[in-house]
């Protein structure tokens, strides 16, 4: 009895585990390793930033900026055409709310994100 519920217990965490992966996390890295060679952020400055970035924007504003990261120009422009007005109100009030958080990471200065 004691093997099953050890097998059980097991099972549980490993279903928690990866139930609560991040699915940001992909992009998290490479966004990561970008403002660290563009804005000269140290590595826990930019993950600061990145996690106050993906705090604050939509799946929608979140794929925008990765597609402007990482991705083509056509790419860009296709997601930029499947925008609304209403889209991009959204995507520039979550963009400036994740960098006002990302402004409140140690040691970044302001003015770093434009």
């Amino acid at each position: 009895m004691s093997k099953l519920k050890t097998i059980f217990l097991l099972f549980l965490a490993g279903f928690i585990l990866v139930g609560c992966s991040d699915p940001r996390a992909e992009d998290k890295k490479i966004l990561v390793d970008e403002l660290m060679d563009l804005e000269d952020l140290t590595n826990d400055q930019a993950e600061c930033a990145t996690n106050a970035f993906s705090d604050n924007m939509s799946d929608n504003s979140w794929k925008g900026l990765m597609v402007e990261v990482s991705g083509s120009d056509e790419e860009y422009d296709a997601w930029e055409e499947s925008l609304t007005e209403e889209d991009e109100e959204k995507l520039v009030k979550e963009f400036n709310s994740g960098v006002a958080d990302a402004l409140e990471c140690d040691g970044i200065p302001p003015g770093t994100f434009r």
